[in-house]
């Protein structure tokens, strides 16, 4: 990691039946050390921006289409 890099965490699917040895962050250290931002977020958190987004991706892909 870069001195004051980012992480964006999302999803845990994963590890919801590990229960006896669930996976983690193991060197906490080197976060401390490099300053790094850890932030945790639920894709509900941009529901609101789904729409913008489909419109977004539906002129990419009508672009992509047309450039054939």
């Amino acid at each position: 990691m870069r001195l004051y890099g980012r992480i964006a965490v999302c999803g845990m699917i994963s590890q919801y039946t590990k229960f006896d040895n669930p996976d983690g962050i193991h060197n906490l250290i080197n976060i401390i050390l490099k300053r790094v931002r850890i932030d945790g977020f639920l894709v509900l958190d941009y529901y609101h921006l789904y729409p913008k987004y489909l419109k977004m991706i539906y002129i990419s892909w009508d672009n992509i289409l047309n450039s054939s």
